[in-house]
């Protein structure tokens, strides 16, 4: 008997672990499944023979491959309305998980009156095949949430014939989504990077030592693009084009151009009613992260009120429950906290604070989206002097990188007795750097890069037919 049972614990044994792999794997074939019938779609979403053929000769419209709304992160935000006064039209190509998801972009109100169409990523290799793209542009930053948008990046390689393919990071510093991404392939996670760099780069990434890789100069884009073979990037500051060039000496300073994150016009709700005794709201908005210090800002409003200042702060953004729970801040009754809030929600909060906080303790290039709605919104707004963030000139405020508490809580105080002037300054700034004109210059790059393709256009086909 003792033998019997034995043998059935050993049957037992092995049919648990496969059992949890089945499960896994199932649960995998489900998230494919939902994808795959986003494709499908209805009231036009649908990517048909038909809408292929309509703009098959279209010639000036572009591809876009980035996050899509109504993901709650500020790249797909900043796509839509970065790109939608593209006056030749544009296919946008975005991960959705459900049909739903796909409509509720294809009728983004970004898009109304345009051209444009929104469509499923894995239409991509297809578009590209029928359509005679200017150019397929991908859009990404180091998040997690970029990881399909890199994957296919890099599988542009593979295409027999292509039009330009275009790099737009909105982070230089692309080692996490570099990690993920290589995973996500099939890969080790160090294999795409241990391609481009050298061995002692190398040992720094395979322990995360992202600062210690930042200076040294490594951002991580140089395998990206060796990997994918991509014919130009474009960033949105100077401070970027310097890390990405110092990063990659196969880089020809003609292939990174350097345009700017655009500043949107916004219409915040009106201002959250203040309690009778709050007299400072502060504000700290976008992902948090240690290097934005988030704890520095914490610090400041403390020190307000010390003072006696009647202060608040708001916090509001992506990813910040580990922050939250590292300081207990749901125990403080002067925390206001926003995880994930809507593009409505967060523009409103941005418009209710009467000062903006957004540092950095390290130059990587980033020019932020959050300042730049700030800026849109007129709230004075207080950065660190650093990197791109330089670049806001007299729109914003500066602080030294690392400064002490009581510095920001002057600085805090200043940037309020100061909200008119912040509001003229902000306004000439962002009629500099508007939708119509990061789309202007972007064609002025770009145009150089399409007149080199085959001008020839591509015949749409069906199936069983013959390309001539």
């Amino acid at each position: 008997m003792s033998r019997f049972a034995d043998f059935l614990m050993q049957l037992f044994r092995p049919s648990k672990y496969y059992f949890r792999k089945l499960r896994t794997e199932l649960q995998f074939l489900e998230q494919r499944l939902d994808e795959r019938l986003a494709l499908i779609g209805n009231d036009g979403a649908v990517f048909s023979q038909a809408s292929m053929r309509e703009a098959g000769f279209s010639h000036g419209r572009i591809a876009v491959v980035a996050p899509l709304p109504p993901a709650q992160t500020g790249i797909a935000y900043a796509t839509l309305n970065s790109f939608a006064p593209w006056s030749k039209g544009v296919d946008f190509f975005g991960v959705f998980s459900t049909a739903a998801e796909l409509n509720l972009a294809q009728y983004h109100r970004a898009l109304a009156g345009t051209s444009h169409r929104v469509f499923h990523v894995d239409f991509l290799p297809e578009a590209i095949a029928r359509l005679n793209y200017d150019a397929v542009i991908f859009a990404f930053g180091n998040s997690a949430h970029n990881v399909r948008v890199v994957s296919w990046l890099l599988r542009m390689r593979e295409l027999a014939e292509r039009p330009a393919v275009i790099a737009y990071v909105h982070d230089p510093v692309v080692l996490n989504v570099l990690r993920k991404t290589s995973v996500a392939m099939g890969h080790s996670f160090d294999e795409l990077f241990r391609r481009s760099y050298d061995r002692g780069a190398l040992a720094s990434f395979r322990k995360s030592a992202t600062a210690s890789l930042v200076a040294q100069g490594v951002t991580g884009l140089r395998a990206l693009r060796r990997e994918s073979g991509v014919d130009a990037i474009v960033v949105n500051s100077l401070a970027a084009k310097a890390l990405l060039l110092a990063d990659d000496p196969h880089l020809d300073e003609d292939q990174v151009g350097v345009l700017f994150h655009p500043v949107f016009a916004t219409s915040p709700a009106p201002r959250r009613a203040k309690n009778a005794a709050e007299s400072l709201r502060v504000g700290c908005f976008g992902v948090l992260s240690s290097d934005k210090q988030p704890g520095l800002v914490l610090a400041a409003v403390r020190l307000l009120k010390e003072r006696g200042v009647d202060a608040r702060l708001v916090i509001a953004g992506y990813e910040i429950n580990g922050f939250v729970a590292a300081n207990d801040l749901e125990a403080l009754d002067f925390v206001d906290l926003y995880q994930n809030p809507g593009d409505n929600e967060l523009v409103e909060l941005m418009g209710s604070v009467d000062v903006a906080v957004q540092l950095r303790g390290h130059n990587t290039g980033e020019t932020s989206g959050a300042v730049s709605m700030l800026i849109g919104v007129g709230t004075p707004t207080i950065v660190s002097r650093i990197g791109a963030f330089e670049e806001f000139a007299d729109a914003v405020a500066f602080v030294p990188p690392g400064c002490p508490p009581k510095t920001l809580a002057d600085a805090i105080v200043a940037a309020r007795a100061d909200a008119a002037g912040f509001k003229e300054r902000m306004s000439a700034f962002a009629a500099q750097r508007t939708p119509w004109r990061f789309c202007s210059e972007l064609a002025r790059f770009i145009g150089p890069l399409t007149a080199a393709q085959d001008v020839v256009p591509k015949v749409a086909v069906g199936r069983g037919e013959r390309r001539t």
